[in-house]
């Protein structure tokens, strides 16, 4: 006699968040820059454009600061990272066909 026996297996592991630090955040309404990452794809500078415009409005972001990255296929260089990190608040990235 052969006794089959199914065994369920639960894929779904223990999430466990990652540990981030939060930005510093700037004082003050004057100091809010959003910044637009410009993948270089054909359409994204209009996409960007329309997006940073509405987000800037809608969140009370003072200036909006474009970056253009040298191509979809290449990263983000340290520089253009850092230049971000030190000009913006927050950041869209845009990937327009």
């Amino acid at each position: 006699m052969v006794i089959e026996q199914n065994v369920l297996i639960d894929p779904c592991g223990v999430a466990r968040p990652p540990r981030y630090r939060l930005a510093e955040r700037r004082e003050g309404p004057d100091e809010r820059a959003l910044g637009l990452l410009n993948n270089g794809k054909t359409n994204v500078r209009l996409i960007l454009e329309k997006v940073g415009e509405t987000v800037a409005e809608q969140l009370g972001f003072s200036k909006v600061v474009h970056f253009r990255k040298l191509g979809v296929a290449h990263p983000c260089p340290e520089k253009m990272l850092d230049d971000i990190k030190s000009q913006c608040t927050a950041v869209v990235n845009g990937i327009g066909d």
